[in-house]
């Protein structure tokens, strides 16, 4: 016999079938996989709407305890690791482009000593063209 797999409840899906005429029918509590409260809804208009009522009000604690009750909300320590696991790749991608910028800093270091030398020799060589060209 397989297990079957239970996905975690949504609070604005259980209130959308809170919603009348599917709330009185107790749809949302089968939602919930309360089946014995569902049929009982569906025959009484949900408890005479009373027990309806009182589910509009406190609809999100039911969410909460059926996932809590399933494991199916992820434990504080779950979080925070999946927290540190974003931030970490987060850094790392940083430092990545950190030190591309710093590599292309270099280069243009670079580029401006060698427009500066090629500067240099454009100055050298026209003043050795003005010298060696004979007066007018």
């Amino acid at each position: 016999m397989s297990k079957v797999s239970i996905s975690p409840r949504r609070t604005p899906i259980a209130y959308m079938l809170a919603i009348p005429p599917f709330g009185l029918f107790g749809f949302h509590k089968f939602y919930l996989r309360r089946p014995f409260l569902g049929v009982l809804y569906f025959f009484t208009a949900g408890l005479f709407v009373v027990g309806w009522l009182y589910d509009l009000f406190t609809m999100g604690e039911q969410v909460a305890t059926f996932n809590q009750k399933h494991n199916l909300e992820p434990s504080m320590e779950e979080v925070l690791e999946t927290e540190i696991d974003e931030l970490e790749e987060e850094v790392d991608a940083l430092h990545r482009q950190l030190d591309k910028r710093r590599k292309s800093d270099i280069d243009v270091n670079q580029l401006k000593k060698r427009i500066a030398d090629l500067e240099q020799q454009l100055r050298t060589n026209n003043e050795q063209a003005h010298k060696e060209r004979p007066p007018n």
